[in-house]
């Protein structure tokens, strides 16, 4: 940036609003950029899958929201509270509970095992899940097994 040559015009500064076609502020621009739809992964889409009850799909949709009271969460809006994990008294975490405890860690090998599907154990939940919903394409009883079981091993 220091070494940049910056060139001044003698022409009048002028304020542009990309959003915009005419590059010019409008309200209704601000609101459509607000509404857009964000980047999340197709793959959340599928936390709502036929086969799998409401309350699960919920369940889901909560875990990958970051909604459950587990330590490291409560830890961003200011509560230090330390627990350890029911299965193997490690520090607990929506990450340890869900993937990185040994009671996880081999259901989650087992079941992977089982479909042919392999991902790392250092994924954390959202890694795992889309590695899942995308190991199989097309409609065939597999794709439909790697979209489900995953909402069942977390539940």
């Amino acid at each position: 940036i220091l070494r940049s040559q910056i060139q001044l015009s003698k022409g009048k500064d002028l304020m542009v609003w990309y959003p915009t076609m005419s590059a010019n502020f409008q309200i209704s621009s601000v609101l459509d950029k607000i509404r857009q739809p964000s980047n999340s992964m197709v793959s959340r889409k599928l936390i709502w899958s036929k086969w799998a009850p409401l309350k699960v799909s919920i369940f889901i949709w909560k875990l990958l929201n970051l909604i459950f009271p587990f330590p490291d969460v409560l830890l961003h809006f200011g509560f230090n509270l330390s627990s350890k994990c029911p299965f193997c008294h490690n520090e607990d975490s929506i990450h340890h509970e869900f993937v990185k405890c040994q009671l996880a860690d081999q259901v989650w090998q087992k079941m992977e095992q089982n479909l042919g599907i392999y991902t790392s154990p250092l994924d954390d939940i959202m890694v795992k899940l889309h590695s899942w919903w995308t190991h199989y394409s097309g409609k065939s009883i597999m794709t439909e097994l790697a979209q489900t079981v995953p909402l069942f091993i977390c539940w």
